[in-house]
């Protein structure tokens, strides 16, 4: 069952390396988006989903940076899809709500839900992504760790760095084995590096290329 849990999440893994011309486009734009999650308490597995899907968005459209407004449009339906998807309902605020924390356009909530089904009809409505956190919460449980701490190392670790696009250039299971095994050198939890990376059945050297990313 545990290997058949896995082999669901690699099957759901998406890669996207965002050109060079968008690089600060959507470091900014990613940026927005955390500053959003924040201010109305989502959780990191609902801010890091955004990305993902914002990026899967413009990895299908081959963006090119030449219209950031389409760019703010497209953070903002991805937010709320992903706020629909991992928050309660309750806790949902409305799309017009949304265009906060010094949002340079602001759109209609017709013309948001419009590009919220673009957004879906892009990734074919395959919203269940696997995200770094869903590797991370895999292989915890595979090892029997129980530390919030750990984990809430690691969502820190990812909002901090999810905005380089950098990070893009590694599948999300080598971004997971990366930002577990920095965090566990920082002394929170020791565990073995090599069940790590057999367990993911991630490379020792791209993890390392990742590892010296993070850690840079």
């Amino acid at each position: 069952w545990d290997d058949e849990e896995l082999q669901a999440l690699f099957s759901r893994q998406d890669g996207f390396v965002p050109g060079a011309a968008v690089w600060v486009l959507r470091k900014e734009t990613v940026e927005w988006v955390l500053r959003i999650s924040s201010r109305f308490g989502f959780s990191a597995s609902t801010a890091i989903l955004a990305v993902d899907y914002l990026d899967r968005f413009l990895s299908s459209l081959g963006y090119g940076g030449d219209k950031p407004w389409a760019m703010q449009l497209a953070a903002v339906a991805s937010l709320s899809i992903a706020a629909k998807v991992s928050e309660a309902a309750s806790s949902v605020p409305l799309l017009l709500d949304l265009q906060v924390e010094g949002a340079e356009y602001f759109f209609e909530a017709k013309t948001i839900q419009r590009m919220e089904l673009l957004i879906l009809g892009a990734m074919e409505w395959r919203v269940n992504s696997a995200t770094p956190l869903c590797f991370i919460d895999h292989t915890m449980r595979r090892l029997g760790m129980k530390s919030d701490s750990f984990w809430g190392f690691c969502e820190n670790l990812l909002l901090g760095i999810i905005s380089d696009s950098r990070f893009r250039w590694f599948p999300p299971s080598v971004l997971a084995g990366a930002t577990m095994i920095h965090v566990s050198r920082k002394g929170t939890v020791d565990f073995l590096e090599g069940q790590l990376l057999s367990l993911l059945k991630i490379s020792k050297e791209e993890v390392k290329r990742c590892y010296d990313l993070v850690s840079d």
